[in-house]
């Protein structure tokens, strides 16, 4: 089980932001890629996203305990990102499994390599946040589920009651998080 955290900020505005929890969201995921075989793993993050730099130290953290080389690919856009995970699939050393920093990301990664037939033989892709189409695409995305509905649920009453001026007894809740494995990721190509 992985975790996600709630953070409440109170003043003339008020804030709640889930992140997950750094070591729970990302080793379990980095562990079933290296457990297939992968060595040359690529994270592809959006730096627009307020938990990219924890994911990318992270990543970088276990690649190297792993004894590898993290492949990072990011950009301070989608478009941007997007952009640079064309060019690194188009490498003859390209990763041969991404970890995205979303769902929505990750189906970019398939316009990008599934017309090429890649998935899962030659690239595996590790979505985040389990989007309702993730299992239909062809092949279905192996993805980290969110309940984004007790997320929503926390949030708002956590907003209310700091609109109202209460004091957030837990500002810092852990809620599920899931590897959902589907038929997105496999050993790698010989």
């Amino acid at each position: 089980m992985f975790a996600y955290t709630a953070t409440s900020l109170t003043g003339s505005w008020a804030l709640v932001a889930f992140t997950p929890i750094a070591g729970r969201v990302e080793p379990s995921t980095v562990d079933h890629l290296l457990g297939l075989g992968h060595r040359r793993i690529g994270l592809l993050a959006n730096a627009g996203l307020s938990s990219a730099s924890e994911r990318v130290s992270l990543f970088r953290r276990m690649m190297k305990a792993a004894g590898l080389p993290p492949q990072v690919i990011a950009g301070s856009t989608a478009d941007e990102t997007i952009g640079r995970v064309v060019r690194a699939l188009a490498k003859t050393d390209r990763p041969t499994a991404v970890i995205t920093d979303s769902d929505l990301l990750a189906h970019y990664v398939y316009d990008a390599a599934a017309e090429a037939g890649w998935i899962p033989r030659d690239l595996s892709v590790v979505g985040h946040d389990d989007l309702p189409t993730s299992h239909l695409l062809a092949p279905a995305l192996t993805t980290i589920a969110v309940d984004r509905f007790e997320i929503g649920r926390q949030a708002a009453t956590m907003l209310i009651g700091a609109l109202n001026g209460d004091e957030i007894e837990r500002p810092h809740r852990e809620l599920p998080a899931e590897l959902i494995i589907r038929s997105s990721t496999a050993r790698p190509a010989a």
